[in-house]
């Protein structure tokens, strides 16, 4: 059962990443993910629902409660160890996507002389269990999965203009 879900999770994941991306960055900034800050058009086809160009607070709020209801398989409304390293499975079936279209768009590009996504990060990603799980009841409840949604999202709207769009992707000059 759990290997079916997460097969199914998976599928679906790679589906999604392996469309074109539904956005290019405002105004030529291309700017792409690792130590330079997060890939605009990734997150802007992952998060923004209604497809303005904007995500908002409330876009990225229902982004973590569909991942959370996707792993919740007990439906319990809370998360066990088990569940939520369900959410690693799904990202690492994302970043395997990924990799492969940046590896067909590299290969596509290499007699133009445009340079494919070869970019690589290591280390864990996200939030560990222990950290979410705030109370430590050994589960990790709705409100804790999202509480950080509100730091972070003030963290990213660097001109503080309510979302996050390209615009706060780019280079402060001075």
């Amino acid at each position: 059962m759990k290997k079916t879900l997460i097969t199914a999770l998976a599928a679906t994941i790679a589906l999604a990443s392996a469309s074109t991306f539904a956005y290019a960055a405002k105004d030529g900034d291309k700017r792409g993910g690792g130590r330079h800050g997060p890939n605009i058009e990734r997150m802007l086809e992952k998060l923004d629902a209604n497809n303005d160009g904007d995500i908002s607070l409330a876009e990225i709020k229902t982004h973590q409660e569909n991942i959370f209801a996707s792993v919740d398989a007990d439906d319990d409304n809370s998360l066990t160890q088990e569940e939520f390293e369900m959410i690693s499975e799904m990202r690492k079936a994302e970043r395997e996507a990924n990799k492969q279209q940046r590896t067909e768009t590299a290969q596509s590009n290499d007699n133009d002389g445009k340079r494919g996504g070869k970019g690589k990060r290591g280390g864990k990603r996200g939030p560990s269990f222990d950290r979410l799980d705030a109370d430590n009841s050994g589960g990790i409840t709705l409100t804790e999965f999202t509480g950080h949604a509100d730091k972070m999202f003030k963290r990213m709207d660097r001109n503080s203009d309510g979302v996050i769009n390209s615009d706060d992707m780019k280079r402060k000059n001075g």
